[in-house]
């Protein structure tokens, strides 16, 4: 009920400019909070986290009383852009884990001898997609740098 007091106050102007910057502070903590943790959450594959967390920072931040302001559009974007790629990297996830699975069952069904399989075990265990995976963290440093 705060909150709509106070949405109903700003779209009517009543806020003074003290208010408007401390909701816009407010809003900036909310979403480099949430995209900060959806980030551990996605590095800890635990993409469902990810998602909700960024999800309820865009409901907090779309329903402040300062949601109109070119800021929090920005942040808005921001958690959008966040929520993108969370969900780009669940899927891309939930296709390695079912293409990987694949793969070992049919090596096992193979007769190899025993060196050879020890070699693509080895060579399976390396961090897939290395490219990828530095994308990520030069994505992550840019949003760190740009929100703190």
């Amino acid at each position: 009920k705060q909150w709509y007091q106070r949405r109903v106050r700003a779209t009517q102007g009543g806020m003074s400019s003290q208010e408007i910057a401390d909701m816009i502070t407010k809003n900036h903590q909310v979403c480099k909070t949430a995209i900060l943790r959806a980030y551990e959450s996605c590095d800890a594959r635990d993409y469902d986290q990810a998602e909700g967390t960024v999800a309820a920072a865009l409901k907090i931040i779309k329903m402040s009383a300062v949601s109109d302001d070119p800021k929090s559009k920005g942040f808005i974007e921001d958690l959008e852009e966040c929520l993108a790629y969370v969900q780009k990297r669940q899927r891309k996830s939930s296709r390695s884990s079912r293409s990987s699975s694949h793969r070992s069952s049919r090596r096992r069904s193979r007769s190899r001898s025993k060196s050879r399989d020890r070699k693509r075990e080895k060579r399976d265990r390396k961090e897939p997609r290395s490219h990828e995976r530095k994308d990520y963290e030069d994505y992550k440093e840019l949003r760190r740098r740009e929100l703190i």
